[in-house]
């Protein structure tokens, strides 16, 4: 019985690959489980680094289908584990959270997903500045709406939404998943224990800018709004979109 599969979702991730493969891998040797890449079509070295380890690897068949919830629900197509680990390309997980993670999902069905403390190792990049310093409360310790910055998951709720990610969205894939669990009466929730360093991009504003407007990350709002519209989960929606 396989009881994690950490899915690495990854695009051009030469320079962090490595890392997070080998943080993921000494991870799920403590607790029994696997690891898959999920990329989406890399031009550079990332999946030639990642054939030197012991691990899945998915790819997709066309860089069209490219965005932000397209990896982890690749991933998950092919992971067997009875929870589930989302882990950016960029991003090193620390030992001890998913034991943590996992007795406290055993104690409590109700939980879907738990998240830890993000490291920012970056804080040159703006965007990273402003998220440090504006510590937002889904970021913070305790109950939360949703699990930015990637987090552990329950197979069997993921299973009752339907899928991991909704693979049409460019941005907001965790929220979109978070409220699809709150409308079951599923519960997240964050622990104030450290459980990912992000290393992140280095792309200065203005180019951040247009490459968002070009890969339609901007458009990920109101891609999230459109799927809910007709569906039980449009009222957390509307209310936390705000």
């Amino acid at each position: 019985m396989i009881k994690v599969s950490v899915i690495i979702k990854a695009l051009n991730e030469e320079a962090h690959i490595a890392r997070a493969i080998e943080s993921a891998l000494r991870t799920v040797a403590e607790v029994g489980g696997e690891v898959i890449l999920a990329d989406s079509l890399s031009t550079d070295r990332t999946v030639e680094i990642a054939r030197g380890y012991p691990v899945g690897i998915a790819q997709l068949l066309h860089p069209q289908d490219r965005c932000c919830g397209v990896g982890p629900q690749l991933g998950f197509q092919y992971a067997k584990g009875e929870f589930v680990y989302i882990l950016d390309g960029d991003m090193e997980l620390q030992p001890g959270f998913l034991e943590q993670a996992l007795a406290m999902m055993a104690q409590d069905p109700t939980l879907a997903g738990i998240g830890g403390r993000v490291r920012e190792c970056n804080l040159q990049s703006l965007e990273y500045q402003a998220r440090q310093e504006r510590a937002p409360v889904n970021l913070q310790a305790g109950f939360v709406d949703r699990l930015d910055g990637g987090g552990l998951y329950r197979r069997s709720a993921l299973e009752q939404v339907g899928f991991f990610t909704n693979q049409n969205l460019h941005a907001y894939e965790e929220f979109d998943l978070a409220v699809r669990l709150r409308a079951l009466n599923y519960r997240l929730y964050r622990l104030d224990r450290h459980a990912v360093d992000h290393h992140g991009h280095t792309l200065p504003a203005y180019q951040l800018l247009r490459k968002r407007w070009y890969n339609r990350y901007l458009c990920g709002v109101g891609e999230v709004l459109r799927g809910a519209v007709g569906q039980p989960h449009l009222r957390l929606v509307l209310t936390d979109l705000r």
